[in-house]
């Protein structure tokens, strides 16, 4: 039998810690990345709405207000993947501290 099968009781205490803090770590990583896609969202989009035809700028730098709206909704993709991504390992986390927390560890890890 393979060394690193899935069906080998080979996890200690401390690799299941070590796994949970990076669980924990991607997690964080992920929710900044969110938070920044976020913001520079709302900044583009605002930045946009400067140039709207109610405006004067938009005689002038029409084509610029086009761009930055354009440019935020191609920011609108990263914020989603960013936002799913930082959900997702959010949701595994919550799952192995509830599985500790109620005693659903295996009884060869403990």
């Amino acid at each position: 039998m393979d060394e690193y099968s899935l069906n080998s009781n080979s996890v200690t205490l401390e690799e299941l810690e070590a796994i949970r803090e990076l669980a924990i770590q991607s997690t964080r990583l992920w929710a900044k990345r969110a938070a920044l896609a976020g913001i520079v969202l709302v900044l583009t989009f605002a930045s946009a709405l400067l140039f709207s035809p109610r405006l004067s700028l938009h005689t002038h730098w029409s084509f610029l207000g086009g761009f930055l709206l354009l440019l935020s909704v191609g920011l609108l993709g990263g914020f989603a993947i960013s936002l799913g991504m930082a959900l997702s390992c959010w949701f595994d986390v919550r799952q192995v501290k509830r599985a500790e927390r109620t005693g659903l560890i295996p009884d060869w890890l403990k």
